[in-house]
Formats: structure tokens, C-alpha cells, sequence
């Protein structure tokens, strides 16, 4: 398992995973990051942290395949690389308002399909 910045090259990646979400914070993000854990090739995770216009720091559209929820085999490397993309973004504390959606589809990221 390994939990990196998903490189924008590889953004078309995360329609693959049925997860449905809104790339609206692109437009009014000051920079942002795409985290995610793979399991050989397969995305299993996914997080999206950006600097906000009005420089607050956000982790949002939380998301985790049904088969690996609850692992921490999971959760340990995904919190380890918003901790990284936060970092990159001068944040030194976690959001404690990171948005969670992961067993309603239609409440992920606003429910826009990619």
C-alpha cells in the first residue's frame, strides 16, 4: 500500500473508482493536492487538500472503497499523507472540520460525477 500526491496527470484516475467528486475547489483554491492510497494499482483512498481563497487550510471529500473501511491499515497512511499535503501547504495542524462522506454517495463532494 503506498499514500502519495496523486499527480494531475493521473486525476482521470479517480472516475475509475466510482467515487463521485466536485473538483469545484480547483477554481477557488489559492493550491491544493489530491492524496491518495493505492493497493497495487487501484486507488482504495482518496482526500482533497487545498488552501481556501481566504487562506484557511481544508481536508474535504474524504473517501474510502466499502472493502477497506474502518482498516487502519488504511487510515494510517492516508492520515500520514494529508499531514505531508498539508505540510506543503504551510499548515501545521490538521483541519478538525474535514469533511467526511463515505457510505452516502449522493452527500461525496456534492455528488458530481467526474
Amino acid at each position: 500500500m503506498i499514500a502519495r500526491i496523486l499527480p494531475e496527470l493521473e486525476w482521470p484516475r479517480i472516475a475509475d473508482t466510482g467515487c463521485r467528486v466536485d473538483m469545484r475547489w480547483q477554481r477557488t483554491a489559492k493550491a491544493g493536492f489530491v492524496v491518495s492510497v493505492e493497493q497495487w494499482t487501484q486507488i482504495i483512498a482518496l482526500a482533497f487538500v487545498f488552501r481556501t481563497a481566504d487562506d484557511q487550510n481544508r481536508v474535504d471529500g474524504l473517501w474510502i472503497a466499502p472493502a477497506y473501511r474502518g482498516r487502519m491499515t488504511v487510515l494510517r497512511p492516508l492520515h500520514r499523507a494529508i499531514k505531508y499535503a498539508l505540510g506543503r501547504l504551510g499548515a501545521s495542524t490538521v483541519p478538525t472540520d474535514a469533511a467526511v462522506w463515505m457510505t452516502r454517495p449522493e452527500r461525496r463532494t456534492h455528488g458530481v460525477k467526474l
